[in-house]
């Protein structure tokens, strides 16, 4: 995951009414409690940028708790469109671009792409979202329309 620098960062979620909820991350300790809907919302005040992965926690006062791992700060890019923003770039019209790139052999340490498959026509179970690390620069099997989803600024 990236969360975007330099800018107040939501984090939000739900759980059971009027639980209490504690995000930390990078130093700091945000807590909330959920409304009568069971939804909370904390803001992390903005980040510098790291090229290191840390862990985002966040833990109700039942100590239940979900831990993020390999969160860094960078940049953030969005794109969206159509069905051709999941062409893959050696399959398109950006093949030649794909195959230079290729030639640096793997992708940037701190390259993340996201990737969603069919999400409006496919039910919630079916879904798939994530953030993909493996290394797919080298076979060109990244977004065609997005080369790099974040770049860590120095």
């Amino acid at each position: 995951m990236i969360l975007q620098r330099q800018t107040v960062v939501p984090v939000w979620g739900f759980d059971t009414p009027d639980a209490q909820v504690a995000v930390t991350f990078a130093g700091q300790k945000k807590t909330a409690v959920a409304d009568k809907y069971g939804d909370w919302m904390v803001e992390l005040k903005p980040l510098a940028v790291s090229h290191n992965e840390r862990s985002l926690t966040v833990t109700n006062d039942r100590n239940e708790s979900i831990v993020l791992q390999g969160v860094l700060v960078g940049e953030v890019w969005f794109s969206s469109g159509q069905s051709n923003m999941v062409w893959i770039a050696n399959k398109s019209m950006c093949s030649g671009i794909a195959r230079e790139l290729a030639k640096f052999g793997k992708r940037h340490p701190d390259q993340r792409d996201q990737h969603q498959h069919g999400v409006g026509s496919l039910p919630a179970e079916k879904r798939h979202f994530g953030w993909r690390m493996e290394d797919t620069q080298k076979r060109g099997q990244f977004l065609g329309t997005v080369t790099v989803v974040c770049v860590l600024a120095p």
